[in-house]
């Protein structure tokens, strides 16, 4: 696996190590104990049960192993120095977009959830925001549309 740092919020690397948390401590044992289950009572016409429990085990071994991972590499942005001039990642800022105002957080893509404003550094209106200055203008496409994002304030 990459050893490349993976920039996160608190927020963002909390609920990773709850999601891991919960994986260790309760789906993993119920998926092993359900394999068993399967196998014990397992029949020829049963193969299909038995390779879903076994592909349940799996995805979450990988899962664990993948969360491991980005934790271990995990650089908090309330830890990296910023300029306060300019949007960081990490960073609350209110936007204007197509006259309507949204309030954002910008954040990295393991943490993006647009549905409650936590917007990927790495999505087009990411990309326009970071490093941008209150009061800058940049316009972004998006489905071909040109929407023009507006910083109004870092909150």
């Amino acid at each position: 696996m990459s050893s490349q740092l993976i920039q996160l919020t608190k927020t963002g690397l909390s609920v990773l190590k709850e999601e891991l948390e919960q994986i260790e401590n309760e789906q993993l044992a119920e998926a092993v104990k359900e394999l068993e289950e399967v196998r014990l009572k397992a029949t020829d016409q049963d193969g299909n049960e038995l390779v879903s429990a076994r592909d349940k085990v799996d995805f979450l071994l990988n899962r664990v192993a993948e969360l491991k991972s980005i934790i271990s590499r995990a650089k908090l942005t309330e830890d990296t120095p910023k300029d306060a001039a300019v949007v960081n990642l990490g960073d609350m800022v209110r936007v204007k977009i197509a006259d309507i105002v949204y309030e954002y957080r910008i954040v990295s893509s393991l943490e993006a959830n647009p549905l409650l404003g936590l917007i990927s550094v790495e999505s087009p209106i990411g990309k326009a925001l970071i490093n941008a200055k209150i009061g800058t203008r940049n316009t972004v496409y998006i489905n071909g549309k040109e929407l023009v994002v507006t910083v109004l304030e870092k909150l």
